[in-house]
This record gives structure tokens, C-alpha cells and sequence, in this order.
């Protein structure tokens, strides 16, 4: 290559991982909504969605950031994320600002620490959100919409604190693999977000 065929080296950069997560809305089982499901005054499931880790070895998800839209007449300020097989304490609790969420140290509800959730090798976990929902008694075309949000841009390995997204998770690549350890990323080209839209309707 001369000096004058620089540009024929530019290209597409290509990450590696040791394993990675796949993200999927979940309509089927008992309790999750679907696009038929109507909004009631209190307590929603609002959405519900997989992440599976592949094969070749265990996730970590630290950060989740679902867009969660309300219509006029619809008011939820606060939601909160479950292990859809244990729902009876919060993973996290987000407050929705201009219609997203965030829920951050998923592993726990100390908000203070860093503590992700580790998917198994091959293993699927299905979480849950939910919301106390307040509805104008003379509201119509009432509609909240879920999914959960993607990221825009790539974001070079490092630890868990540096690291810029709506999702942050791991590969758990590194050696002694903890939050500070460079294997930690965004969600950026992650199989499956955005996830699917799902609305409810009233």
C-alpha cells in the first residue's frame, strides 16, 4: 500500500467477545402483557422481556433503559424491574423521565454499589416490569408503550463505571472479573434492541 492508497485501509472495526447477550420481548407467559392488554387504575406488569447468554458463557447485565411511554390521561411516575421467577422483591426501581427509565446495579437493590445480574452460559432470564398506574376517570385512547432501548454508538471495553449506555453489561472476559475489571460495554449492535413495542390500550 503507497501513500496515496491510504484510504484503502479504512474499514468497519470488528469486537470480539467471549459471549454475548440476545434480547427478546416476552408476550407469552402468564402475566406478561401483549398489545390486547388493558391499563388498570394500580399495579401493572408493564412489559416483559428475555436475555439469554450464549453458549459459549456467562453475562453480566448491570444497566438496563426502557423507553416507557404514557399517553394524556395515564400517570405512572415510578416502575420497577423483577426476575419474572421471583417477583417477590424489586430488582431495581427507576423513576421515568422524558418516557425512560433506567435501572442500574441489577444484582440488588442497593443502588449505591455496582451489582450486576449473571446470566448462565445458555441460560435465559425473563424480567418483569412493573408500575402503579393512576388513569383519569375521563380519559379515553388511553396507551402505555414499552421496549427496551438500544445503544446508538460503540463503546470500547473498560470497567463498569466508565462506560456510557442504556445497557451496560459483560462478557466476563477479564481475569478476577468484577466491576472494575476492562471487559464491561454498551448495547451497542446487541441482537434484538431495541426490543419489540409493546402496547397497551385502553
Amino acid at each position: 500500500v503507497t501513500a496515496n492508497d491510504a484510504d484503502v485501509t479504512n474499514g468497519n472495526g470488528i469486537a470480539l467477545y467471549k459471549s454475548v447477550p440476545t434480547f427478546v420481548a416476552n408476550t407469552t407467559k402468564t402475566g406478561c402483557p401483549t398489545n390486547s392488554t388493558k391499563p388498570t387504575n394500580g399495579t401493572n406488569n408493564i412489559y416483559c422481556f428475555d436475555v439469554t447468554a450464549n453458549s459459549a458463557g456467562s453475562v453480566d447485565l448491570l444497566k438496563l433503559t426502557l423507553q416507557i411511554a404514557s399517553s394524556a390521561g395515564a400517570t405512572m411516575n415510578t416502575v420497577y424491574l423483577y426476575d419474572y421467577a421471583d417477583q417477590s422483591v424489586a430488582l431495581s426501581g427507576a423513576t421515568i423521565s422524558n418516557s425512560t427509565a433506567t435501572f442500574s446495579s441489577l444484582g440488588g437493590a442497593d443502588t449505591t454499589a455496582l451489582i450486576p445480574d449473571t446470566i448462565g452460559a445458555g441460560g435465559t432470564v425473563t424480567y418483569i416490569i412493573k408500575g402503579n398506574v393512576t388513569i383519569d376517570s375521563h380519559a379515553q385512547n388511553v396507551t402505555i408503550s414499552s421496549r427496551v432501548l438500544a445503544d446508538t454508538s460503540f463503546a470500547p471495553n473498560a470497567s463498569a463505571g466508565s462506560v456510557n449506555g442504556n445497557i451496560i453489561w459483560s462478557d466476563r472476559s477479564a481475569s478476577n472479573h468484577s466491576t472494575s475489571t476492562a471487559d464491561w460495554t454498551n448495547g451497542y449492535k446487541i441482537s434484538g434492541l431495541p426490543t419489540d413495542q409493546v402496547s397497551m390500550s385502553l
